[in-house]
C-alpha cells in the first residue's frame, strides 16, 4: 500500500473488508447456522458481495496495480459458487420422454393485497392452465373461490397446519397418487408435505417443501430502515428452524422407497449449508443442469436471490429441460423442470 495515494488506500481497505466478507459467505456453506446464526444472513447479499468484487478487480485492473491480486484470487476460490448464482444457457434434451413439474409460491394469492393488481387467483390460475404442466406444487397456497382447475388436475393434496386457514401446500396432479402425507413441523407456520405418485408403471415421491421463512420484505431500503439487530437476530432464528426442519426431512427421505424429488421453496439459496446438505444427500439441482442465467425466483430489488428449487434423485431422474418463468404474480416467481424417469 505504500505506492498508494490516501483515496486508493481507502479504496483498498473497503476492498479487503468486502473479500473478506466474501471469504466468509464461502464457507457458510459448510457449518451449520446452528452455531452462527447470525453470520448466516451474509449468505443473502453474497451475489452483491461477489459483483462489488468484481469491481475492484477491474479497479485495480485499469490502475495496472498489483492489489487486483486480492479480488482475483477471492473470486476463483469461489468459482463453483459463482457457477451456481449464473448458469449458462443449456438446450434441452431431445427425444426423451418427460413430465413437467411445476413449483410456484402464490403468496396467499394476495389476500392482504401487497401487489397493487386485482384478480390474481384468476391470473394464476389462467398462467397454471396455459402452461399445463403434469403436476404442479404450491406454498402459502389456500383453495380459492376463483382458483378451479381440478378438471385439468383430478388428483390433490392440500394440507395447512392448525389455524393457518390461508397459509398451506398443495401438490396437484394429472397422475394418481397412492399415498400422501404430512411432517407436521411443530410450532410454526411452515411444513412439508409429499405425495406418491404413479405414473405408468412407475412410482415417484414429490416432497412439496416449505422451510421456514425469513420474513424479508422483498424492498431491501425496506431491510436498511429496520433495526438491524432485530433484523440480524431474527434471521438467525429462523435459520437454526430451518435445520430443524431438514432434520425432519432427512429422517423421511431415508425411508422413501421411491426416486424422489424435492420441489418448492427452501428460503434460503444455492450457497448456504441447506442447500449443501441436500446435494450431498444426492440431489441434483435442475436449474443448474439445465437452467439459464441468474434464475431469480424471489423478488429482493437489484440481489437476483434464487431461493425457490427442483431438487432430483440425481440415480434415477434426468432433467432434460427447466423454465424460469418472468410472472409477477406473487413476490415469487414460478418455475418448471422437465424430468425424465
Amino acid at each position: 500500500m505504500k505506492n498508494l495515494n490516501w483515496i486508493d488506500k481507502f479504496i483498498y481497505i473497503i476492498n479487503i473488508l468486502c473479500s473478506l466478507l466474501l471469504l466468509i459467505g464461502y464457507g457458510l456453506r459448510y457449518f451449520s447456522p446452528v452455531h452462527f446464526p447470525e453470520l448466516a444472513s451474509i449468505s443473502l447479499v453474497l451475489p452483491l458481495l461477489l459483483i462489488t468484487n468484481l469491481f475492484f478487480l477491474f479497479y485495480w485492473l485499469l490502475k495496472f496495480k498489483k492489489q487486483l491480486l486480492l479480488s482475483l484470487i477471492v473470486l476463483i476460490i469461489g468459482y463453483d459458487v459463482i457457477l451456481s448464482i449464473f448458469v449458462i444457457g443449456k438446450k434441452p434434451l431431445k427425444g426423451k420422454e418427460s413430465f413437467q413439474l411445476m413449483s410456484f409460491n402464490v403468496r396467499h394469492f394476495n389476500i392482504y393485497e401487497w401487489m397493487n393488481k386485482k384478480d390474481i387467483p384468476q391470473k394464476i390460475k389462467t398462467f397454471i392452465l396455459s402452461e399445463s404442466p403434469d403436476i404442479a406444487v404450491f406454498q402459502d397456497f389456500y383453495e380459492h373461490n376463483k382458483f378451479h382447475v381440478d378438471d385439468k388436475y383430478p388428483h390433490k393434496f392440500i394440507k395447512h397446519q392448525k389455524g393457518q386457514k390461508h397459509n398451506g401446500l398443495a401438490i396437484y396432479s394429472k397422475y394418481p397418487f397412492t399415498s400422501t402425507g404430512s411432517l407436521a413441523f411443530p410450532n410454526t407456520s411452515n411444513n412439508i408435505i409429499y405425495a406418491d405418485i404413479l405414473k405408468q408403471e412407475d412410482t415417484l415421491r414429490i416432497y412439496n417443501v416449505h422451510f421456514e421463512s425469513l420474513k424479508l420484505e422483498p424492498d431491501v431500503n425496506t431491510i436498511g430502515s429496520q433495526d438491524q439487530k432485530k433484523l440480524i437476530g431474527r434471521m438467525g432464528s429462523s435459520f437454526k428452524k430451518q435445520v430443524q426442519q431438514f432434520q425432519l426431512l432427512q429422517e423421511s427421505l431415508q425411508e422413501s422407497p421411491h426416486p424422489t424429488i424435492i420441489v418448492g421453496d427452501l428460503n434460503n439459496t444455492s450457497y448456504s449449508y441447506l442447500y449443501d446438505m441436500l446435494i450431498k444427500e444426492g440431489f441434483t439441482d435442475a436449474f443448474i443442469e439445465r437452467g439459464s442465467g441468474y434464475g431469480k425466483t424471489f423478488d429482493f430489488d437489484f440481489i437476483p436471490l434464487r431461493i425457490d428449487f427442483i431438487l432430483t434423485d440425481d440415480m434415477n431422474i434426468q432433467v432434460t429441460d427447466f423454465k424460469n418463468y418472468d410472472v409477477e404474480l406473487s413476490d415469487h416467481y414460478p418455475i418448471s423442470a422437465d424430468l425424465s424417469l
